[in-house]
């Protein structure tokens, strides 16, 4: 139940969503993984599973993709295991997967997958698998085809597999949807039952993995869901060195031989109460989902309380719970409507640069600030709306370690006149009114022409417009909030 319940949190709090104007036929949603452990070697273990979320029309043609990684890895040196290591999937990394810093890659890879799904949506399955690939330098599947390979050039073979397997996804589920509707996919890894290794005994890791996906209208309600899951198995010794590994297939595709039933009391095996869980959060929102009443079993699972529900999922259902919220709240939801395509991205940055250490004469302060913005942004990559907030949060800290005074008034737009920039410096507006203009300024225009505009360092140090009728308006730093614009426009889907 507990697994349950985190695919249902992905679900309605989905990394990778997107949306389409649904025309009100008949639609299939299926999901497919292709799971490798060929990367684990002496000291490390590792499971790279790629999956695929289609919706497919009635002619057998993706409408709609959604493509991820669950790339876990563990340390294993000396036999040990981190059964608390927490892990994020290569979309959730974003940046932080560090592609473009450590190879000649000139996109991420959540950047790459997401010009990869809209390769495929029109296609059918053959026609993606049928894609001209040929091996790079470094033993790399990537496509032949130089515009594919411009904006994708990544391997592409398990992300074409995935798709495959999802569009015959012989457990796949139909829907009939009309207007807007949004699509995701998501998944969540943990390893709390690895063991480490022993002069005695081997270890085993075991990094889980649970998988969703979900179409949502635009009441929020999950119009159509599916979950499934993995759970490979790599021993290891006190030398780090990798023993037998197991992987027989996932939750959906083993049915029977998952072995529920046989192993246990439960009535039905997982992939059939899976399927109870998924027609149970149909016309429900996350909150709805979320908010069933569960109570704890003799074995520490998470269960339904309702006797009903109960009877067609007994499986602990927390983690997908959990797993469809995530995914029904997404912020990164693109939007399109019958007149027209109009994308709308959300993004962060945030650093730590004046953070000072503790010393034995005085306490050190962390600041953490972090720009928010938000962008809404037309067919023709111009930006129609936006929004701009900033965060200043300071801990002090000692020298050693403990957490002394916390300091949070507010966001910078909250605290409008309290921000106190006109009372204690040169600047003739407050924060949230230059805010304002540069939000008005950054309305008609690309990214490119946002990146282009010229600045110059002014005496404090600071980022300022260079033309003088701009800086009038807006005389604060603009390379944080131009930064943080750029990543919403590029995250806006």
């Amino acid at each position: 139940m507990k697994k349950i319940l985190a695919i249902a949190l992905l679900l309605c709090m989905m990394l990778v969503m997107g949306a389409w104007s649904a025309s009100g036929e008949e639609y299939t949603l299926g999901m497919g993984v292709v799971v490798s452990t060929d990367s684990s070697k002496t000291n490390n273990a590792q499971v790279d599973a790629t999956v695929a979320a289609v919706v497919l029309d009635k002619d057998g043609k993706i409408a709609a993709c959604r493509i991820d990684c669950a790339q876990s890895k563990m340390d294993v040196t000396d036999g040990e295991v981190d059964a608390e290591k927490e892990f994020l999937s290569k979309v959730e990394l974003k940046e932080d997967y560090n592609m473009v810093k450590f190879s000649d890659a000139t996109l991420e890879w959540y950047q790459q997958a997401a010009n990869f799904e809209e390769f495929c949506v029109g296609k059918t399955a053959d026609e993606v698998l049928a894609a001209e690939t040929t091996l790079n330098d470094e033993g790399h599947t990537v496509f032949v085809d130089e515009t594919l390979y411009a904006s994708v050039s990544i391997s592409v073979s398990d992300m074409q597999q995935a798709v495959a397997k999802a569009c015959a996804d012989d457990q796949a589920v139909t829907f009939t949807a009309n207007g807007e509707v949004t699509f995701g996919l998501a998944c969540n890894t943990e390893a709390t039952e690895s063991v480490a290794a022993t002069d005695d005994a081997d270890g085993v890791v075991k990094m889980y993995t649970d998988f969703a996906a979900a179409v949502v209208d635009a009441d929020g309600k999950v119009v159509a869901n599916l979950q499934d899951a993995i759970q490979p198995q790599i021993v290891i010794d006190v030398d780090g060195e990798i023993g037998d590994i197991t992987f027989r297939g996932t939750k959906r595709e083993l049915k029977e031989d998952y072995n529920m039933v046989k192993f246990s009391d439960a009535t039905l095996e997982w992939y059939q109460q899976a399927a109870n869980f998924e027609e149970f959060c149909v016309g429900k929102t996350a909150d709805e989902v979320l908010a069933a009443e569960t109570t704890l079993n003799d074995e520490g699972h998470t269960v339904f309380v309702d006797e009903t529900l109960y009877a067609s999922v007994s499986i602990s259902v927390s983690d997908m719970q959990q797993a469809v919220a995530k995914a029904c709240a997404d912020d990164q939801a693109v939007t399109f409507t019958a007149n027209g395509e109009v994308t709308f991205g959300l993004a962060c940055n945030t650093e730590a640069t004046e953070s000072v250490a503790a010393t034995d004469d005085a306490d050190g302060v962390v600041k953490m600030y972090t720009d928010f913005a938000a962008a809404v942004v037309d067919a023709d990559g111009k930006v129609v709306a936006n929004l701009q907030d900033a965060i200043q949060p300071q801990i002090v800290i000692d020298v050693d370690g403990e957490i002394g005074d916390i300091t949070f008034r507010g966001t910078k737009r909250e605290l409008k006149e309290d921000y106190n920039m006109v009372k204690f410096s040169d600047a003739t507006l407050e924060w949230y009114q230059q805010a304002a203009n540069f939000e008005t300024y950054a309305n008609g225009k690309t990214a490119e022409e946002l990146a282009g505009v010229e600045t110059v360092v002014n005496e404090e140090g600071h980022q300022v417009f260079a033309d003088e009728t701009l800086y009038a308006s807006v005389s604060i730093s603009v390379d944080g909030m131009t930064s943080v614009l750029l990543k919403a426009i590029d995250y806006a889907r």
